[in-house]
């Protein structure tokens, strides 16, 4: 049995196309609903996991290759929990960033809410850019900053995120 059959027959929807060596978990979608990404999948060549978010929740190890075993596993868990914390603390950084960057806006009339229909709104204002800032919906941090810029005249406008 192939990586992409087990998948299959345990309700997760790999693209052939995508499926190639990797050190990340890679989302797609599931048998039921293709285009969703309630699945997800780690496929290092030989040996890999699924996990169906709309199904049972359980990660299920393909076994058919090179097993992994108990140690292996483990070192695994301890890999991916390096790589949360490491995100964990990239976040941290952005969202002081992105208080730095705040503090320094200013509350005024933009142009781009001119555009959008609200000419007597205002918004955080830096260097003629209109700020919005991302949060985390349970921690209420700092995720990211949305710059949104442009001009009357061209009735053009520009977005950006900043990651931390």
């Amino acid at each position: 049995m192939t990586f992409i059959d087990f998948a299959r027959l345990n309700g997760v929807q790999i693209d052939p196309n995508k499926l190639y060596p990797s050190e990340r978990i890679k989302r797609c979608g599931t048998v039921d609903k293709p285009s969703s990404g309630n699945g997800a999948y780690f496929w290092d060549g030989q040996r890999g996991w699924v996990f169906d978010w709309s199904g049972e929740a359980k990660t299920l190890w393909f076994e058919d290759a090179t097993p992994w075993t108990d140690q292996e596993k483990r070192e695994w868990a301890i890999k991916r929990q390096t790589a949360n914390t490491e995100k964990d603390q990239a976040y941290e950084m952005a969202s002081k960033k992105a208080e730095i960057i705040l503090r320094d806006a200013e509350l005024k009339e933009h142009n781009y809410l001119i555009l959008k229909g609200f000419p007597e709104e205002k918004g955080l204002v830096l260097e003629d850019k209109l700020l919005v800032p991302m949060r985390n919906v349970v921690t209420n941090n700092y995720r990211a900053i949305r710059a949104f810029g442009g001009t009357v005249k061209s009735v053009s406008t520009r977005r950006r995120c900043f990651w931390g």
